[in-house]
């Protein structure tokens, strides 16, 4: 089998069962009368509203987390075939693989009502995003040390990939984030207030922000290993 054939498999089921995923949920909603909007609602909002859970879109996130948890799997059994001689980091990073996806599970699953628990969830989540990219980073600077050839593009993935950690961290340094539950007061045609989310809600926008990053970092993961392997 072509080395490039498994690689674009899995990165594209993780991508397309990710965009069916958003594609159901915003279908959904919508069949409902209920206007969703990225940078106002959680993630978990896309997956139930008072009717119950939304079943289809929770199959196709986890056929996008599954998809994304097979490709370090595959690194592992292909190591031998190349020359990264530290099978570990790759042991490492299917560890972090899993957990980062558990962590984004509960994240979808806990609403805010538990904000102790959905907070943590969100810091852990970004931690543990930060953590993969950091240690993908790793293993691309130990792949173009191992390389007898001086290459530019084995760096650049490297470089990237601690890039890519450094941008999951951002959103936890967002100083906003200290009045994450603000609400804006507005006033009614009857004359009462009412609080409602404020244009950008900043928690739900950053957790949003953190779900495409972590699928964009997973394609500069499969892209990387492809072309350094």
């Amino acid at each position: 089998m072509n080395r490039y054939a498994f690689p674009i498999l899995i990165a594209g089921n993780a991508v397309l069962f990710f965009i069916l995923t958003l594609v159901f949920g915003l279908l959904i909603h919508k069949k409902a009368g209920e206007p969703y909007r990225f940078r106002q609602y959680f993630p978990y909002e896309l997956f139930h509203d008072s009717r119950g859970l939304y079943l289809i879109p929770r199959v196709t996130q986890a056929i996008s987390a599954s998809a994304s948890f097979l490709y370090p799997i595959y690194l592992y059994s292909s190591v031998k075939e190349s020359f990264l001689t530290q099978p570990t980091y790759i042991i490492m990073l299917t560890i972090m693989e899993g957990l980062l996806n558990v962590s984004l599970f509960a994240l979808t699953f806990i609403p805010l009502k538990y904000e102790r628990q959905h907070v943590s969830l969100f810091f852990l989540y970004s931690a543990l995003l930060a953590i993969r990219n950091a240690a993908t980073g790793t293993i691309f600077l130990s792949i173009a040390n191992a390389s007898t050839e001086a290459k530019v593009l084995d760096d650049v993935f490297a470089i990237v990939a601690f890039l890519f950690a450094l941008l999951s961290l951002l959103p936890l340094l967002n100083p906003k984030l200290k009045n994450y539950a603000q609400m804006v007061p507005t006033t009614q045609k009857d004359g009462t207030v009412k609080l409602e989310r404020p244009k950008y809600f900043v928690l739900a926008f950053s957790e949003w922000l953190l779900y495409f990053h972590q699928i964009l970092s997973f394609l500069w993961i499969v892209v990387g290993f492809s072309v350094m392997k």
